[in-house]
């Protein structure tokens, strides 16, 4: 397809390819979805988390977290496999896209557990203490006004203060 002098070939070729791959896409988002852990077992699962964080599936981000906040919830197997650990690898090598989504949980979530859990994954995915920090700071200066928001940040700031070390 994409071995051609013809521009239609090429062109087709690349929209077919990139169809492809959404729809393959949406096919891993329901296998790892905690809804729907009981018509796929857990090496399927993880293997579509592990595909998902390997295709750098932004689409997959809410599903991806949801699975580290349900009790149904993909779980390490404590090996060196690669389908260990897949949910948080995937997020890892999402990276960046990942920042809105953990910002709203840290944000908006009523389960003090899930604001943690995302401000672990913000300062991994900053990958320096100082940057999320500085990021923290900036939001919380944009919640002033809505002092639940802004005190949920102050604690996300202390929480990054206790447990992560300056590099």
């Amino acid at each position: 397809m994409l071995n051609s002098d013809d521009l239609n070939v090429i062109n087709e070729g690349i929209d077919s390819m990139l169809k492809s791959r959404k729809e393959t896409i949406q096919k891993l988002i329901e296998t790892v979805d905690p809804d729907n852990s009981d018509k796929y077992n857990e090496i399927t699962r993880k293997a579509a988390a592990y595909l998902l964080g390997e295709m750098r599936a932004i689409e997959a981000i809410d599903v991806l977290l949801e699975n580290i906040f349900e009790p149904k919830a993909l779980q390490p197997l404590g090996s060196m496999d690669r389908l260990d650990s897949p949910v948080e690898n995937a997020l890892h090598k999402i990276g960046r896209p990942i920042i809105p989504a953990v910002t709203n949980i840290i944000e908006n979530s009523d389960k003090r557990y899930r604001r943690i859990k995302a401000t672990d994954f913000l300062v991994v995915t900053y990958a320096d203490k100082d940057q999320a920090l500085l990021y923290l700071t900036k939001r919380k200066q944009k919640a002033k006004d809505n002092k639940k928001i802004a005190s949920r940040i102050d604690s996300a700031i202390d929480h990054v203060n206790k447990h992560f070390k300056v590099k």
